[in-house]
């Protein structure tokens, strides 16, 4: 080997070092940046920040048409507001955004099954024909929002059902080590994000509110009536009265915490148990008919063969 392919292979050697270098310095950088932008940005925003420069944007064109299904009086207390929370859509911006979007689909559905099934039908008579279909699309629009609204309450409140348990355990742990029940909580509170980003914050709310002059008992209510979780209120109810009363938190936690799981475990059984019904229909109907012609396919295929 002359001296020439020992520099060659030197300089090749040097420039893939310095290139996988910089690249590495590059994604350090990044990641560092990225890391301090994340912590300037908790640091300076609140827990609920306003919504992204498009949402706002959204919001601007949806708010002209929810003023048309929007309703006038009695939304403070209304079911559907207590839904929204439920849900987490705490935003202000999210009735607005809930409301246009139920009128815009209200509208626009009829009008694309018009578009495209209007060729089906005579150009006499069409819109008379074609009301039932349209008044069809109208309802399935007026009913779409609520019912991703139901289905996010409901992912919102079982992820709260299966993470409370633990949390209570935890703050079993830290009052019996000798934890008030607030520094219990903030402690729960940190912990329990690991497994629950909503249950978190939820427990966040409540520490906040106490520590901005709200009394317990109107934090542990609201907190409560966030969730929407029975087994939640029943907890609240029980910290009221042990205060109240003067009675032990901890024991009192001690036999809701066993009570709980109970709960969790039966609605699991519960769950299971339905999976044999669930899956009686795909099983008669898909898995069965092919099986059958599988076993059946070739000697009825022989049969008629015999009969040709």
């Amino acid at each position: 080997m002359d001296l020439i392919e020992i520099l060659f292979m030197l300089l090749v050697f040097l420039t893939t070092f310095l290139a996988i270098m910089f690249v590495f310095q590059r994604i350090k950088r990044v990641d560092y940046s990225q890391r301090l932008k994340n912590v300037i940005d908790k640091s300076d925003e609140p827990t609920e920040k306003a919504e992204s420069d498009f949402a706002f944007k959204v919001v601007k064109v949806m708010d002209p048409l929810a003023k048309f299904s929007t309703p006038t009086e009695g939304w403070e207390k209304s079911p559907l507001r207590i839904q929204f929370i439920n849900a987490g859509w705490r935003n202000e911006f999210a009735p607005k955004l809930f409301f246009g979007f139920k009128t815009l689909l209200t509208i626009t559905i009829p009008l694309l099954l018009f578009i495209v099934f209007r060729g089906s039908y005579d150009n006499d008579n069409a819109v008379t024909k074609m009301a039932p279909l349209l008044l069809s699309g109208a309802a399935i629009g007026l009913v779409l929002p609520k019912i991703y609204l139901n289905y996010k309450t409901e992912i919102r409140k079982n992820e709260i059902f299966q993470a409370f348990p633990d949390a209570l355990d935890l703050l079993i742990i830290c009052m019996e080590a000798g934890l008030s029940f607030d520094q219990a909580l903030s402690r729960v509170s940190k912990e329990i994000k690991i497994k629950s980003e909503i249950l978190h914050q939820d427990l966040e709310l409540i520490l906040l509110e106490t520590r901005t002059g709200a009394s317990r008992e109107k934090a542990l209510r609201n907190f409560s009536l966030r969730t929407g979780v029975e087994e939640v209120e029943t907890f609240a109810s029980m910290i009221i009265q042990a205060e109240r009363f003067g009675t032990s938190i901890s024991d009192s936690l001690r036999v809701h915490s066993e009570e709980f799981r109970l709960k969790r475990k039966q609605k699991a059984e519960e769950m299971a148990a339905k999976i044999p019904v669930k899956l009686l229909f795909p099983l008669a109907f898909l898995m069965l008919p092919t099986v059958l012609f599988i076993m059946v396919g070739p000697s009825a295929m022989q049969v008629f063969q015999s009969l040709k």
